[in-house]
């Protein structure tokens, strides 16, 4: 599940997703981050993936796929594509 964040991790709070509104958004971060918007933010993808992204670009491919019926299809058409 994908969060309604910032653009930057430190900013990150999970306030809404692609997939479900306000409340759902509410019960996930209480079933899985015991409500720790703290906590939400130390283990999200996005500032794993700004703390390690010289790592990550020096030795990685990335390939995503997403068909054209997901809700989530044209947030990933808009990501920078390298080749």
């Amino acid at each position: 599940m994908i969060a309604q964040t910032n653009r930057t991790s430190s900013d990150a709070t999970i306030t809404q997703t692609p997939r479900a509104g306000r409340q759902r958004a509410a019960e996930v971060l209480k079933q899985v981050y015991g409500g720790d918007q703290e906590y939400f933010k130390s283990v999200s993808p996005q500032r794993l993936a700004e703390q390690n992204a010289e790592a990550i670009i020096e030795g990685s491919l990335v390939r995503q796929v997403c068909g054209d019926k997901d809700k989530t299809f044209g947030p990933n058409c808009r990501l920078p594509r390298t080749s």
